[in-house]
């Protein structure tokens, strides 16, 4: 069940993958920015996903790294990556 705020933390999605040992492909997309994330946490959940051989994600770069640090995938073969919200920094 999606939440009333239309979006999932990274928190809830690592739950979530935990389970699915034998997950081998996700894409995650939000139309819209989601909110501020808490970096507070000083040991994140992980998610160790054996069979994980493609992730496609499509979403603000904040979550994206949230959401990465907690996810071990042993075997990734394909990685296909839109994020925005990223500060690029002025070249000299």
């Amino acid at each position: 069940m999606i939440p009333r705020a239309g979006w999932f933390s990274p928190e809830a999605v690592v739950t979530g993958l935990r389970a699915m040992t034998r997950l081998g492909f996700i894409e995650i997309r939000f139309l819209a920015t989601t909110p501020s994330l808490d970096h507070e946490s000083a040991q994140p959940d992980r998610a160790v996903l054996p069979s994980f051989t493609e992730f496609r994600f499509d979403s603000a770069a904040e979550f994206l790294e949230d959401l990465v640090a907690r996810i071990e995938a042993l075997v990734l073969e394909q990685l296909h990556v839109k994020a925005f919200g990223w500060l690029a920094s002025p070249i000299p």
